[in-house]
């Protein structure tokens, strides 16, 4: 998918605190509740004023699976945003209060489901707080829809790999693989979060980890950005991106949006947790 937009996919927080007022914008605020990142909110417990709480799992994911993040149905999202007010010509913006973490996985949803109009704050709450900028109490989480079953999308949306993608591409070559974990993770020489499953990557794949690409919880200026992405990810060829449970990934995504907005970026939704499930049908792991 190319995920070329009429607005840049970043707003930061000075420009927001000129327009916060501006009419039919709404906030959301999708700070998660824990993190396998080692992450710490530094305001818990706090949101910028009028944002609506949101939360992946529950009201942005499928549901009839074991797996964690994976994507609803274009149903399912189009209710979720009808009963939180939204339609295509809102002006959403997105935080977390781990500078950013989980905003581009939603940032990431709107625009497979083919929004325009939807920005993550650059740095999250802690840069909205350094500028004086209004915040109140966490008061709960919106309201959560429910229209029955969900259905996965495909890679025929232009948007998502499955692990049969991923299992072709190691004999076609077709895509680069992109993986978001530490290079310890990746490598095989520090443990996953998840109890029994092993470390190491996807053959053919390549490390990026999240966390070079960000300062502070904001992203790198986009210069900076090209300069080390240009170092790892080829410069033609399609990416799919990878990480433990399909969050992170989409902060790398992100920033190749950002400085590429050309290129051809596929997730696969069900990165790690479910390439090596232990339980699973024994797909190929490498290491180093």
């Amino acid at each position: 998918m190319i995920f070329r937009q009429l607005q840049a996919p970043l707003i930061e927080a000075e420009e927001l605190l000129r327009t916060i007022d501006q009419p039919n914008r709404i906030l959301l605020d999708v700070s998660p509740s824990g993190n396998k990142s080692g992450l710490t909110p530094g305001h818990p417990g706090r949101k910028i004023e009028g944002a609506i709480e949101v939360d992946l799992k529950t009201h942005f994911s499928k549901r009839d699976t074991d797996l964690p993040n994976m994507a609803p149905s274009a149903e399912t999202f189009e209710e979720q945003l009808n009963l939180l007010g939204i339609d295509r010509s809102t002006d959403v913006v997105i935080y977390d209060n781990l500078g950013v973490y989980t905003a581009p996985r939603l940032w990431w949803l709107f625009r497979i489901m083919g929004y325009e109009r939807v920005r993550v704050l650059n740095g999250g709450l802690d840069v909205w707080s350094e500028l004086g900028g209004k915040m109140e109490a966490r008061v709960g989480l919106a309201t959560v829809g429910d229209v029955g079953t969900t259905q996965h999308l495909d890679k025929s949306q232009h948007a998502i790999w499955s692990r049969a993608d991923i299992q072709s591409n190691l004999q076609s070559g077709e895509a680069t693989v992109v993986d978001a974990r530490s290079a310890g993770r990746f490598a095989g020489t520090a443990p996953e979060p998840r109890p029994g499953w092993p470390s190491g990557h996807i053959p053919q794949s390549v490390n990026l980890p999240f966390t070079t690409l960000l300062n502070k919880g904001k992203y790198l200026p986009a210069e900076v950005l090209k300069k080390k992405l240009s170092t790892v990810v080829p410069a033609a060829r399609p990416l799919v991106f990878s990480c433990g449970s399909g969050l992170t990934a989409c902060i790398v995504l992100l920033a190749l949006a950002l400085v590429w907005p050309d290129r051809e970026l596929y997730l696969y939704d069900g990165s790690w947790v479910e390439w090596a499930d232990p339980r699973g049908e024994g797909c190929p792991i490498a290491t180093g």
